[in-house]
Protein backbone atom coordinates (compact mmCIF):
# COMPACT_ATOMS: atom_id res chain seq x y z
CA UNK A 1 0.00 0.00 0.00
CA UNK A 2 1.29 3.45 -0.85
CA UNK A 3 1.61 6.08 1.83
CA UNK A 4 2.03 9.83 1.64
CA UNK A 5 4.91 11.94 2.81
CA UNK A 6 4.49 15.67 3.32
CA UNK A 7 7.41 18.02 3.73
CA UNK A 8 7.22 21.40 5.35
CA UNK A 9 9.07 24.22 7.03
CA UNK A 10 8.03 26.40 9.93
CA UNK A 11 8.15 29.96 8.68
CA UNK A 12 6.09 33.11 8.73
CA UNK A 13 5.25 32.93 5.05
CA UNK A 14 5.11 30.11 2.47
CA UNK A 15 8.28 29.51 0.50
CA UNK A 16 8.20 28.86 -3.23
CA UNK A 17 11.50 27.00 -3.30
CA UNK A 18 14.35 26.42 -5.70
CA UNK A 19 12.14 24.43 -8.08
CA UNK A 20 10.34 27.64 -9.02
CA UNK A 21 13.60 29.19 -10.21
CA UNK A 22 14.28 26.09 -12.29
CA UNK A 23 10.93 26.48 -14.01
CA UNK A 24 11.62 30.14 -14.76
CA UNK A 25 14.84 29.21 -16.52
CA UNK A 26 13.45 26.23 -18.40
CA UNK A 27 9.72 26.67 -18.97
CA UNK A 28 9.69 30.46 -18.92
CA UNK A 29 12.45 30.72 -21.50
CA UNK A 30 10.78 28.19 -23.77
CA UNK A 31 7.43 29.95 -23.55
CA UNK A 32 8.89 33.34 -24.36
CA UNK A 33 10.76 31.90 -27.32
CA UNK A 34 7.96 29.86 -28.84
CA UNK A 35 4.98 32.01 -27.91
CA UNK A 36 1.57 30.92 -26.64
CA UNK A 37 -1.62 30.51 -28.59
CA UNK A 38 -4.23 32.87 -27.11
CA UNK A 39 -7.89 32.58 -28.09
CA UNK A 40 -9.81 35.70 -29.16
CA UNK A 41 -13.07 34.16 -27.92
CA UNK A 42 -14.60 36.38 -25.18
CA UNK A 43 -15.73 33.21 -23.39
CA UNK A 44 -12.06 32.57 -22.67
CA UNK A 45 -11.50 35.86 -20.85
CA UNK A 46 -9.44 34.10 -18.20
CA UNK A 47 -6.68 33.55 -20.74
CA UNK A 48 -4.29 36.41 -20.13
CA UNK A 49 -1.71 37.45 -22.76
CA UNK A 50 0.73 38.07 -19.88
CA UNK A 51 1.39 34.34 -19.52
CA UNK A 52 4.76 34.58 -21.31
CA UNK A 53 5.98 36.80 -18.45
CA UNK A 54 4.55 34.77 -15.57
CA UNK A 55 6.36 32.93 -12.82
CA UNK A 56 5.69 29.18 -13.20
CA UNK A 57 5.79 27.18 -9.98
CA UNK A 58 4.81 23.58 -10.78
CA UNK A 59 4.95 21.26 -13.76
CA UNK A 60 3.50 17.79 -14.38
CA UNK A 61 3.94 15.31 -17.23
CA UNK A 62 0.93 13.19 -18.14
CA UNK A 63 1.85 10.71 -20.87
CA UNK A 64 3.04 12.93 -23.77
CA UNK A 65 1.54 16.16 -22.41
CA UNK A 66 3.21 18.74 -20.17
CA UNK A 67 1.13 20.98 -17.89
CA UNK A 68 2.50 23.89 -15.86
CA UNK A 69 0.90 26.43 -13.50
CA UNK A 70 1.93 29.70 -11.90
CA UNK A 71 0.96 33.24 -11.02
CA UNK A 72 -2.28 34.99 -12.06
CA UNK A 73 -3.99 31.62 -12.42
CA UNK A 74 -2.03 30.80 -15.55
CA UNK A 75 -2.17 27.18 -16.70
CA UNK A 76 -0.26 26.17 -19.81
CA UNK A 77 -0.09 22.83 -21.60
CA UNK A 78 1.92 21.34 -24.42
CA UNK A 79 1.21 18.20 -26.43
CA UNK A 80 4.39 16.43 -27.47
CA UNK A 81 6.62 18.85 -29.38
CA UNK A 82 3.73 21.18 -30.22
CA UNK A 83 3.38 24.81 -29.11
CA UNK A 84 2.48 25.83 -25.59
CA UNK A 85 -1.19 26.72 -25.23
CA UNK A 86 -2.98 28.52 -22.42
CA UNK A 87 -5.81 26.71 -20.65
CA UNK A 88 -9.13 28.12 -19.51
CA UNK A 89 -9.10 28.52 -15.71
CA UNK A 90 -11.64 30.32 -13.45
CA UNK A 91 -9.14 32.03 -11.14
CA UNK A 92 -6.35 34.58 -11.01
CA UNK A 93 -4.88 33.24 -7.79
CA UNK A 94 -1.27 32.09 -7.64
CA UNK A 95 -1.20 28.36 -8.47
CA UNK A 96 1.47 26.27 -6.76
CA UNK A 97 0.83 22.54 -7.20
CA UNK A 98 -0.36 19.94 -9.72
CA UNK A 99 -1.35 16.27 -9.70
CA UNK A 100 -2.42 14.03 -12.59
CA UNK A 101 -3.19 10.42 -11.62
CA UNK A 102 -3.95 9.68 -15.28
CA UNK A 103 -3.90 11.37 -18.67
CA UNK A 104 -7.30 13.09 -18.43
CA UNK A 105 -7.93 13.90 -14.77
CA UNK A 106 -5.87 16.46 -12.91
CA UNK A 107 -6.01 18.90 -10.00
CA UNK A 108 -4.24 22.19 -9.28
CA UNK A 109 -4.00 24.13 -6.00
CA UNK A 110 -2.84 27.55 -4.93
CA UNK A 111 -3.41 30.67 -2.87
CA UNK A 112 -6.88 31.50 -1.51
CA UNK A 113 -7.08 27.73 -0.83
CA UNK A 114 -8.10 27.34 -4.47
CA UNK A 115 -8.50 23.84 -5.89
CA UNK A 116 -9.15 23.37 -9.61
CA UNK A 117 -9.94 20.19 -11.55
CA UNK A 118 -9.77 19.14 -15.18
CA UNK A 119 -11.21 16.11 -16.93
CA UNK A 120 -9.83 16.76 -20.42
CA UNK A 121 -6.11 16.61 -19.80
CA UNK A 122 -5.66 20.24 -18.76
CA UNK A 123 -7.44 22.30 -21.42
CA UNK A 124 -10.41 23.46 -19.34
CA UNK A 125 -10.48 23.75 -15.56
CA UNK A 126 -13.32 24.18 -13.06
CA UNK A 127 -13.26 25.43 -9.48
CA UNK A 128 -13.78 22.75 -6.80
CA UNK A 129 -12.83 24.60 -3.61
CA UNK A 130 -11.90 28.07 -2.38
CA UNK A 131 -11.57 29.62 1.10
CA UNK A 132 -10.23 33.17 0.79
CA UNK A 133 -11.13 34.15 4.36
CA UNK A 134 -8.96 31.42 5.87
CA UNK A 135 -5.81 33.10 4.48
CA UNK A 136 -3.97 29.80 4.25
CA UNK A 137 -2.60 29.06 0.79
CA UNK A 138 -2.39 25.54 -0.55
CA UNK A 139 1.10 24.61 -1.74
CA UNK A 140 0.85 21.09 -3.17
CA UNK A 141 -1.65 18.38 -4.10
CA UNK A 142 -1.48 14.64 -4.65
CA UNK A 143 -4.15 12.26 -5.96
CA UNK A 144 -3.71 8.52 -5.56
CA UNK A 145 -6.51 7.86 -8.07
CA UNK A 146 -9.55 9.65 -9.50
CA UNK A 147 -11.24 9.79 -6.09
CA UNK A 148 -8.71 9.99 -3.26
CA UNK A 149 -6.57 13.09 -2.96
CA UNK A 150 -4.74 15.33 -0.48
CA UNK A 151 -4.04 19.06 -0.61
CA UNK A 152 -1.54 20.64 1.79
CA UNK A 153 -0.40 24.15 2.58
CA UNK A 154 0.60 26.81 5.07
CA UNK A 155 0.13 26.53 8.84
CA UNK A 156 -0.46 22.77 8.78
CA UNK A 157 -3.30 23.03 6.27
CA UNK A 158 -4.36 19.55 5.16
CA UNK A 159 -7.46 18.71 3.12
CA UNK A 160 -8.62 15.30 1.96
CA UNK A 161 -11.22 14.17 -0.56
CA UNK A 162 -12.67 10.75 -1.32
CA UNK A 163 -15.03 11.84 -4.11
CA UNK A 164 -12.73 13.34 -6.70
CA UNK A 165 -12.72 16.80 -5.15
CA UNK A 166 -16.47 17.36 -4.93
CA UNK A 167 -16.07 17.75 -1.16
CA UNK A 168 -12.99 18.38 0.97
CA UNK A 169 -12.48 17.70 4.68
CA UNK A 170 -9.89 19.37 6.89
CA UNK A 171 -7.51 17.29 9.03
CA UNK A 172 -5.23 18.43 11.82
CA UNK A 173 -1.56 17.62 11.35
CA UNK A 174 -0.11 18.95 14.60
CA UNK A 175 -2.24 21.45 16.53
CA UNK A 176 0.76 22.51 18.65
CA UNK A 177 2.75 23.84 15.68
CA UNK A 178 2.07 25.86 12.55
CA UNK A 179 4.36 24.04 10.14
CA UNK A 180 4.04 24.96 6.50
CA UNK A 181 3.55 21.77 4.46
CA UNK A 182 5.30 22.45 1.17
CA UNK A 183 5.30 19.15 -0.70
CA UNK A 184 3.56 15.78 -0.68
CA UNK A 185 4.59 12.54 -2.36
CA UNK A 186 3.93 8.79 -2.38
CA UNK A 187 6.35 6.25 -0.91
CA UNK A 188 6.14 2.43 -1.04
CA UNK A 189 5.64 2.10 2.71
CA UNK A 190 5.83 4.15 5.88
CA UNK A 191 4.09 7.03 7.62
CA UNK A 192 3.16 10.51 6.55
CA UNK A 193 5.77 12.87 7.96
CA UNK A 194 6.34 16.58 8.19
CA UNK A 195 9.82 18.07 8.07
CA UNK A 196 10.44 21.40 9.77
CA UNK A 197 13.23 23.92 10.04
CA UNK A 198 13.91 26.13 13.01
CA UNK A 199 15.17 29.42 11.57
CA UNK A 200 17.25 27.43 9.12
CA UNK A 201 19.56 26.06 11.84
CA UNK A 202 18.01 22.65 12.40
CA UNK A 203 15.68 20.20 10.73
CA UNK A 204 13.37 17.66 12.30
CA UNK A 205 10.54 15.34 11.43
CA UNK A 206 7.30 14.21 13.01
CA UNK A 207 4.63 11.79 11.83
CA UNK A 208 1.43 13.07 10.26
CA UNK A 209 -1.65 11.02 11.05
CA UNK A 210 -3.87 10.91 7.96
CA UNK A 211 -7.02 8.83 8.57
Amino acid sequence: MAHCVARGVKRKRPVRGIFAAFLILVSGHALAREGIQISENPAHAWRSPLATQSLLLAVEKSQDRWITVGERGHILYRQGDGPWQQATAPTRALLTGLSFPNARHGWAVGHDAIILATSDGGRIWRKMHQAIDEQRPLLDVHFQNNNTGFAIGAYGYLLRTEDGGASWHSHSVNPDHDFHLNAIATIPAGLCKSVSENSGSSRGGSPIAVP
